[in-house]
């Protein structure tokens, strides 16, 4: 028997089926879905949201399939960027104004001296 040792350490040598062109299109249209709803939503939520719907499997590959597909979606025109939401990225970038009077009334209001 080839394959009992896989069996009884636990690993398999097959593979889930791979998701058809249906599928994956199927699922395109449940992440619009699901991302309408919550927007702005974070790639994690969408990934819960997926997979409590039963849409993929609560499992690392399930998260990478869903990181691709967002990725692929917002690339593609099919989902806006300013509905995913990246909470963990730090921006650095300079305070401006929308005018030298707003820049000097804010200066004004938020000015403390030094002791």
């Amino acid at each position: 028997m080839p394959n009992a040792d896989a069996r009884l350490s636990g690993t398999s040598t097959t593979k889930a089926p791979r998701r058809t062109e249906a599928d994956i299109r199927r699922l395109r249209g449940w992440q619009v879905t699901i991302i309408a709803e919550i927007e702005p939503a974070t790639v994690r939520q969408t990934f819960y949201q997926a997979s409590v719907r039963g849409l993929v499997e609560k499992t690392e590959a399930g998260y990478r399939l869903i990181c691709r597909l967002l990725t692929a979606m917002r690339r593609g025109g099919l989902l806006p960027f300013s509905w995913i939401a990246d909470n963990t990225r730090w921006q650095r970038k300079p305070r401006t104004y929308s005018s030298l009077s707003a820049m000097l009334e804010l200066t004004q209001q938020t000015y403390r001296r030094a002791i």
